[in-house]
């Protein structure tokens, strides 16, 4: 499988969703787009949306995406997240007294990313998952509720299947 699975598709029918819990981890996930040889030309072509999945899977703010929805049906959506590997000397240990005071190393707010990439930029991957068309994505809606959903609640469906993918 490509590394890169949208490269089938035109670039104007590439939508990325950037799970991206602040600016750090945006700017990580633009960056590897950019930075992707084969991908270049559809970093400026494509249609690219921030929705912090990751951070509140519960509470997902999908105006934005609803908003970025109004696409044709054979758009292929792409979700891309940063995943925090943890240090070596973290792995075999217990939680430590200073992430509770930083919070998770997995999923570090601002300024401990930044630290992170400072010290061990190797411990931040950017992954993509598996992608699917809009048209893929309402179908799946459709036969799991039984309904043709509103553009909202295609757009909470998008976000909860790109969390889960």
């Amino acid at each position: 499988m490509s590394n890169a699975p949208w490269l089938t598709q035109s670039p104007d029918k590439v939508l990325f969703i950037l799970d991206a819990s602040h600016r750090v981890e945006e700017s990580l996930l633009r960056d590897w787009l950019a930075a992707q040889p084969e991908t270049a030309d559809y970093v400026q072509a494509s249609g690219q949306v921030v929705v912090p999945i990751a951070r509140s899977p519960e509470k997902i703010p999908t105006q934005t995406l609803a908003r970025s929805l109004d696409i044709s049906a054979d758009t292929l959506i792409v979700p891309l997240r940063v995943v925090w590997l943890s240090s070596i000397d973290a792995k075999d240990s217990v939680p430590r007294w200073r992430d509770l005071l930083w919070g998770n190393p997995r999923r570090p707010r601002v300024e401990r990313a930044r630290r992170i990439l400072k010290k061990n930029p190797e411990r931040a991957l950017c992954i993509v998952a598996k992608p699917a068309t809009l048209d893929e994505l309402r179908q799946r809606y459709s036969s799991r509720r039984g309904e043709t959903p509103s553009n909202p609640q295609l757009a909470e469906y998008v976000a909860g299947q790109a969390g889960l993918a």
